[in-house]
């Protein structure tokens, strides 16, 4: 697989062959726990969108800050 895109939060979006020969994108969350194998350019982008919103590893700067004090 061949890393063809990479969005801002890590996530990616690669191209090549599954294990059966079919030529697949496969979209991966930052930290690889996570990928999903997809034959369509728009499905892979849509979830990288995904991945991008939910699961990224980048710390939220909002969480975890009591501002009430």
């Amino acid at each position: 697989m061949d890393v063809i895109m990479t969005y801002p939060n890590g996530t990616t979006i690669e191209f090549g062959d599954d294990a059966h020969g079919n030529q697949v994108h496969r979209v991966c969350n930052a930290g690889k726990s996570m990928c999903r194998y997809v034959e369509p350019w728009h499905c892979a982008q849509t979830y990288a969108e995904h991945y991008e919103e939910y699961y990224s590893i980048v710390p939220d700067k909002n969480r975890g800050t009591d501002e009430s004090h």
